[in-house]
């Protein structure tokens, strides 16, 4: 949980009073075309979720996903993945925007980028759903806990909130 005194920037909201016990299991496919299960893809590792609802959004997402690599590294403890919640879009464009995904993203990360056509409503209510072409960030305890939420640009003071969150649950172990 986050401490009363965390001096938190505009730029980044955190919604930690309402926090979900466990991410709701939700089945996907990745932009490989992989299948993959959320948060069981990640167990017993923290994970940090960067998820988008808009096309905007991505913009955003892909700034997160940089600086989250930076900062976290890509060392194996910390499960980074990023989430288009595309329930949305028109399902006559789906397979076009799945394509332009799959082209989009570098081979190296298209098995931890998720392309999620259901379920909008809850992953919404989870983030605390405000504007459409914002990023939404989620960190996961090991156990697939939601242990923080938040939303914004990827600005220096937001990064090291988040990086703080990941911090305190490595040095756990959870």
């Amino acid at each position: 949980m986050l401490s009363a005194g965390l001096a938190l920037p505009l730029a980044l909201i955190v919604a930690a009073a309402q926090l979900s016990p466990r991410l709701p299991r939700t089945e996907a496919e990745t932009a490989s075309e992989k299948a993959i299960v959320l948060p069981d893809a990640a167990a017993g590792r923290v994970a940090v979720l960067i998820v988008g609802f808009s096309k905007k959004s991505s913009e955003v997402t892909e700034r997160w996903e940089k600086s989250v690599f930076q900062d976290l590294g890509t060392g194996g403890r910390v499960a980074i993945f990023r989430v288009a919640v595309l329930e949305s879009a028109p399902r006559i464009l789906r397979g076009f925007i799945r394509s332009g995904i799959a082209k989009n993203v570098p081979k190296e990360k298209r098995d931890s980028f998720v392309l999620l056509f259901h379920d909008e409503a809850e992953w919404k209510k989870l983030v605390h759903f405000a504007d459409p072409d914002e990023a939404y960030l989620v960190v996961l305890d090991a156990d697939g806990g939601v242990r923080w939420v938040g939303h914004g640009n990827p600005d220096a003071p937001g990064t090291a909130n988040l990086k703080a969150q990941v911090d305190s649950l490595l040095r756990r172990g959870r």
